[in-house]
């Protein structure tokens, strides 16, 4: 069965929305996880922001593979399972983890961003 070029080209619209919209969101994101992570450092009872942080770890793991980012997708998946040991077993050095985990996640994220602000720059056909 053939895709007609209409509907292929309707699907890639679709997609790049798809994408762009996660791009513009991961700003808001990084400063959400960092203001986790200053809740996680600074309070031995942080299960409030463990939660929320595993919350949006996990919706970024969840489509970031899909949208052309695997090592997005990697290191949320990788922070997702640190956050949720953290929450599951208090101790400091799961928590430690969980902060490492998140502050690799956050550099890919920032650096994606920093991609995406760069491309726009470019022009509106070199973002996709």
């Amino acid at each position: 069965m053939e895709i007609s070029p209409n509907l292929a080209g309707a699907f890639e619209d679709s997609v790049r929305q798809i994408r762009r919209r996660f791009m513009e969101r991961l700003d808001q994101q990084i400063e959400e996880l960092d203001d986790c992570a200053v809740e996680i450092e600074q309070n031995q009872q942080a299960s409030t922001a463990l939660l929320a942080a595993t919350e949006i770890v996990h919706r970024i793991a969840g489509v970031a593979r899909t949208l052309g980012f695997p090592q997005l997708g990697h290191l949320a998946a990788e922070a997702e399972g640190t956050l949720l040991s953290a929450s599951n077993m208090p101790a400091s050095n799961n928590r430690l983890q969980a902060l490492n985990a998140m502050e690799c996640l956050v550099i890919e994220m920032i650096k994606i961003s920093e991609e995406c602000l760069t491309s726009a720059a470019m022009g509106p056909n070199s973002v996709t």
